[in-house]
């Protein structure tokens, strides 16, 4: 897989103007991605307009192909399912707690898409949460291939990092809204001072990548926190 681009975009919360779609296309189109993965929160469910954020696909849907797998956001309304349908005509690759696999260079991926826990109506203890997640994502994993899971929060590495899975792509912190010394101040799930913001983390050889977002939900303001599109290469250790 050396030389692998994947670019990784969380948390659109369908709420940015076309002119900053353009923006986005090109800085996308900059980073000549082989594959973009998109880790939940499309639509947002404060102000859902389902066709704001096809807008945005229809702008992107040209430059790599596109794995998607929902965040919270879409587990509160019903316009998932419009979103869903119109998705899947456009050829991007929805995973409801499913695994496909993408071909590089004669080498075969598999990438799995997990629905946020908010789709499971279970309590908000992490225990509970977590060992869920790890029930979804072990028949899933294909221990013969690079395996790429999308899953929308950061906050369970230490529960998905148990298995084979490779790399992880999540968003849902919004990089802790306010961002003082390169740490974030709030993020949800994680409260306060939270662990898992912005960058790499690496546990029992499984690495995390936490995307700070495009958009803003309830809280609109970002401090110190730019809006980020990861661009992610690759390369085998010489």
């Amino acid at each position: 897989l050396d030389g692998l681009r994947i670019s990784h975009i969380s948390d659109y919360h369908d709420g940015l103007k076309i002119k900053d779609d353009k923006y986005i296309r090109e800085k996308l189109i900059e980073t000549r991605p082989d594959l973009i993965i998109i880790s939940g929160d499309l639509l947002d469910s404060r102000r859902t307009n389902v066709n704001t954020s096809l807008n945005f696909i229809d702008e992107i849907i040209d430059i790599a192909p596109i794995f998607f797998a929902m965040g919270n956001h879409e587990s509160r309304v019903s316009e998932r399912y419009k979103l869903i349908d119109e998705l899947r005509k456009r050829d991007v690759n929805v995973l409801i707690n499913e695994s496909t696999s993408f071909n590089y260079m004669g080498e075969e991926i598999n990438i799995i898409g997990i629905n946020d826990l908010d789709f499971t109506h279970l309590n908000q203890d992490k225990k509970v949460r977590g060992e869920y997640a790890l029930k979804v994502l072990y028949p899933l994993i294909d221990e013969d291939k690079y395996n790429i899971l999308i899953f929308h929060r950061p906050e369970y590495l230490s529960f998905l990092s148990k298995t084979k899975v490779n790399l992880i792509f999540t968003g849902h912190a919004h990089g802790g809204q306010v961002r003082l010394f390169n740490r974030g101040i709030f993020a949800p799930g994680q409260g306060f001072f939270p662990s898992y913001t912005s960058g790499v983390y690496e546990m029992n050889d499984t690495f995390q990548i936490v995307s700070r977002g495009i958009g803003n939900s309830n809280f609109p303001f970002r401090v110190f926190n730019s809006p980020e599109i990861i661009s992610l290469k690759l390369e085998m250790l010489k």
